[in-house]
């Protein structure tokens, strides 16, 4: 199976400038792209009282609401799917989001996948009332939830974190359920505030257990150790009873730190010997200054690998 070609929105470049969107995603179809990969926050952390703030991001950075967005971008295009990558999930209210997802899902003829991860950004969550601490057991919890109200006109359900007593969503999404690819492991940002990883295996776990795919950080290479990182997840797959194709893995190739056709070939024929079934093309940060430049340089990136995928 051909692997699918994604490109990352250029949202840093393009900032709020709406009147090229429709224009954009109509010519990363018509270039042969499967997927638009948009990232998600929701608050940013102002740094005039925070004289240490070691985030990625902070105020200053702006973010588009997904489920908004999505709504309104479905309009422009009839093959593209669109994926979060990632959002938060522990910060949001899982019922809300199983709704705004089915939503989306309904505008885009079931071509949307839900990226979510646990976060590294103490300050969202205490804006958004809701404890970083347990994040990691929450997100479980959360993704056992929206498969349910996703698949069931009535859900009970009692668990940590949730109470449900004979509630729905209504429309149910046409994707039943929709898929859940789960962000983070090596190579992610540690939480803001501290000094230890996150807990990668634990990540690797999870996404063996839970997630229709794993959304590869950025920091992860296709080199030998990434390697025997694909060969761990594989045996957590496989250790929970599922099959290593169950599971999607979706890679990246960044243009500022790959800036040729052979650097892209490279790092394509490399992704494909990991068994990656989705590759995004990064041009954020590589001097792109309008849409038109980005599409340019995902047709050449397209010329370049296509034939390899």
């Amino acid at each position: 199976m051909a692997i699918k070609l994604g490109a990352y929105f250029p949202l840093r470049e393009v900032g709020l400038d709406f009147t090229r969107v429709p224009w954009y995603l109509k010519a990363t179809e018509d270039a042969g792209f499967n997927h638009v990969r948009f990232g998600v926050h929701d608050i940013g952390a102002g740094v005039d009282n925070r004289p240490n703030w070691e985030g990625i991001y902070d105020s200053n950075m702006p973010w588009h609401e997904p489920f908004v967005l999505f709504g309104w971008m479905s309009n422009f295009t009839e093959k593209l799917e669109f994926a979060t990558g990632t959002l938060t999930l522990p910060q949001r209210q899982t019922a809300l989001v199983a709704k705004q997802a089915a939503q989306v899902d309904h505008f885009m003829n079931g071509r949307f996948r839900l990226g979510v991860a646990v976060g590294w950004n103490s300050v969202e969550f205490e804006a958004l009332g809701m404890d970083f601490a347990n994040r990691g057991d929450r997100i479980e919890e959360q993704i056992e939830v929206l498969r349910l109200l996703w698949t069931r006109p009535l859900v009970d359900f009692t668990g940590k974190y949730h109470t449900l007593k004979n509630v729905g969503i209504n429309p149910l999404p046409l994707q039943r359920p929709i898929p859940i690819w789960i962000g983070g492991g090596p190579g992610s940002p540690r939480p803001v505030g501290t000094t230890a990883p996150p807990s990668s295996d634990r990540v690797m776990r999870r996404i063996a257990r839970l997630a229709d795919g794993w959304l590869v950080g950025p920091a992860f290479e296709p080199d030998e150790q990434g390697h025997q990182i694909i060969q761990q997840l594989q045996k957590y797959i496989l250790d929970v009873g599922r099959q290593v194709t169950d599971v999607g893995i979706e890679g990246s190739i960044i243009l500022h730190k790959a800036p040729t056709a052979a650097h892209w070939k490279d790092l394509a024929i490399r992704w494909k010997g990991l068994g990656c079934t989705h590759l995004a093309f990064n041009t954020i940060k590589a001097g792109l200054k309008t849409f038109e430049e980005h599409v340019a340089k995902l047709r050449e990136f397209r010329d370049a690998v296509g034939h390899i995928l």
